[in-house]
């Protein structure tokens, strides 16, 4: 088996351990094995390619293809087959591809997205055959902390995005299931733009995690990241936040200077208020407090957004808007949270004539029907 470009020389052992290339080697034979097939794709950052790992032509992902994809479902094509996809955790992470009978195996098997998740963060060889753009320093800060873009509880899923992929630059979100089977959801966005937005959104989510690793409550965990930033930067930075927690009987937030939540029924937004506290970083000794809001209704969903989606404006100058998302929204009632916060973003992206002048994030929680 050929592996795509990123492919070493040649295959000695190095130091008495197998190199890069051998290791690599060793997983897509058994995921070939697993498969019934070597033609075998990674998605792209942008979740707009599938990236073949033995150098074969990538496939343009189209919005119907990745609602499939995302929902575990096998996609016929005529022009490349059958896909299947395998998830972790409700995230899509490898498809093989099947030019005549189906595959013996179902799509639900989760072994060989397992293999695969893991491998990326270990083989550099796998993450750079799926980097179809040159990725910004800002950018490689932020997808390092990105730990999952998708999950599935045993009542909600979630999903979110983040554009432009290669060059994200400040926005941030984290997706978590804790020990007591609750889903912590953290959507960020640094001021400014670059390596240094990207550091202090990087800071505050540390600063949350570490918190909530210790059992620590949302207002807790918003306090130390607002210490956290005043501590590094003394006022002079500051990042807007949305931490939740949703169990299938309640839904607590904490919004520190974010973008407002919206939440949609049948299609239908359904009004949400929640006053806004200070953003992390601006007042020292803020005491942030949790909101209750009304538990998740099957079929409901969330959408939190960064301001990059409702300040996004076209050459003429006409921004975004809410209307836009609305609708959106209401025609993906049935598209998977992945899906549905990537059609967000492209269509934030066309918006704006394919150039985005600021961070695009958006984080989909849908609850599953009853």
């Amino acid at each position: 088996m050929t592996l795509g470009t990123a492919t070493s020389p040649d295959n000695s052992e190095l130091g008495g351990q197998p190199n890069e290339t051998a290791v690599v080697r060793q997983l897509l034979e058994e995921l070939t094995e697993y498969t019934g097939t070597d033609q075998l794709y990674l998605l792209s950052h942008d979740l707009q390619r599938l990236v073949s790992v033995i150098g074969d032509p990538s496939i343009h992902i189209d919005e119907l293809m990745l609602a499939r994809l995302a929902d575990g479902e096998h996609f016929d094509s005529p022009a490349d087959g059958t896909l299947v996809p395998y998830l972790h955790l409700d995230q899509p992470v490898l498809v093989s591809r099947h030019g005549g009978a189906s595959p013996s195996r179902p799509a639900q098997s989760t072994y060989p997205a397992l293999l695969v998740h893991d491998a990326i963060n270990r083989i550099e060889t796998l993450e750079y055959l799926r980097r179809v753009e040159d990725m910004s320093v800002a950018g490689q800060i932020q997808w390092d902390e990105l730990a999952q873009r998708a999950l599935r509880s045993d009542f909600l899923r979630v999903g979110g995005t983040l554009a432009p992929a290669y060059d994200v630059a400040g926005d941030l979100f984290d997706l978590a299931i804790q020990p007591n089977g609750s889903l912590a959801v953290v959507a960020l966005d640094a001021m400014g733009r670059g390596s240094g937005a990207a550091l202090s959104a990087v800071l505050a989510l540390s600063a949350i995690r570490t918190r909530r690793r210790e059992g620590a409550s949302l207002e807790e965990q918003a306090t130390a990241a607002n210490r956290a930033l005043d501590d590094e930067y003394g006022g002079d930075r500051f990042v807007t936040a949305v931490l939740l927690e949703v169990t299938d009987d309640r839904v607590d937030a904490v919004n520190a200077g974010h973008e407002p939540l919206r939440r949609y029924l049948h299609g239908q937004p359904v009004p949400q208020h929640i006053a806004a506290q200070p953003p992390l970083g601006v007042v020292a000794d803020a005491g942030y407090k949790r909101v209750a809001l009304e538990p998740f209704k099957p079929g409901e969903t969330m959408v939190i957004l960064s301001d990059g989606v409702s300040g996004a404006r076209n050459v003429g100058g006409v921004t975004y808007g809410a209307g836009p998302v609305d609708l959106l929204v209401a025609d993906a009632e049935t598209v998977a949270p992945l899906a549905l916060a990537h059609r967000v973003a492209c269509a934030v992206t066309d918006h704006c004539s394919g150039t985005l002048h600021d961070d695009v994030t958006a984080v989909v929680l849908k609850a599953e029907r009853r």
